[in-house]
């Protein structure tokens, strides 16, 4: 079932709800009534595939499906998301309030946003037990200072990490992620480091368009680690950070000894 407004955005609020075979459910661009969450939880039993995209007075947001196994919450407004989906394996999530995953021990792979002011949220969320992570403007998180000092975030150890997807804008800014990862996944078998997807996002105008980068240092002070596979896509329009690039490609392939190096140039 998808949902999908014209004009003006739909307020969500069923007096009931009774779907007891429904297996997808895509809402973009709507409005919830606080009540509608706990409806869809009661009235949808076997739903597999939950997509809220662009949705609006989320409020405290609770999802609890036992047979969910591919939640997407992307780009929405809420103060709070409580989660619990034990047998989800995928998951998307744009960070813009406060982040409670529960009951969730079949997630395998996960893709995370993070804006400006809101990846103080998300610190204390488990994860670092994923085998498979994308991270997008992950460099957010390691600038929030209050975070990076906490003992729970300095102590953590993604042990299980077997592949690394990180997605930021600047070039400079894969400096802290690249480094912050290689001293704390010691099963990290496959990198990539994109420019790409975050220019194709919906969200790019609104937050890239008159953004001056900050000047991260480059970090050299990491561990030495064996890959299989270090990707980097990247801009062909990078005239003015053509030293960057350089830097950045000598010291990633000094730093993981790729058996497999693959570098892709794309056009905005």
């Amino acid at each position: 079932l998808d949902i999908s407004s014209v004009g003006q955005r739909e307020v969500i609020a069923p007096k009931s709800v009774h779907l007891p075979q429904l297996k997808k459910l895509h809402l973009p661009f709507e409005k919830f009534d606080p009540s509608a969450a706990e409806k869809l939880n009661s009235g949808c039993p076997t739903l597999e595939d939950m997509s809220l995209s662009k949705c609006c007075s989320l409020g405290l947001f609770k999802i609890s499906f036992d047979n969910v196994k591919a939640l997407s919450i992307t780009n929405c407004e809420y103060s709070e998301i409580q989660v619990s989906a034990p047998n989800a394996c995928s998951m998307r999530l744009t960070v813009s309030g406060k982040v409670q995953l529960d009951g969730m021990p079949s997630l395998v792979r996960a893709w995370v946003y993070f804006s400006d002011d809101t990846v103080k949220h998300l610190a204390g969320v488990g994860y670092n037990l994923l085998p498979h992570l994308g991270l997008f403007r992950f460099s957010r998180f390691l600038q929030c200072k209050s975070i990076m000092e906490s003992s729970a975030i300095e102590g953590l150890l993604f042990s299980k990490l077997k592949s690394l997807y990180v997605g930021e804008w600047a070039l400079h800014d894969f400096h802290q992620p690249f480094a912050y990862f290689l001293k704390r996944a010691p099963s990290l078998a496959t990198l990539t480091l994109d420019q790409k997807e975050l220019t194709e996002m919906d969200t790019f105008d609104e937050i890239f368009v008159g953004k001056k980068p900050s000047n991260t240092p480059m970090l050299v002070s990491v561990l030495n680690r064996d890959l299989e596979t270090l990707r980097i896509r990247v801009s062909e329009d990078i005239d003015d950070d053509i030293q960057e690039f350089n830097k950045m490609r000598k010291l990633s392939k000094e730093k993981t000894r790729p058996k497999e190096t693959v570098i892709v140039w794309f056009r905005f």
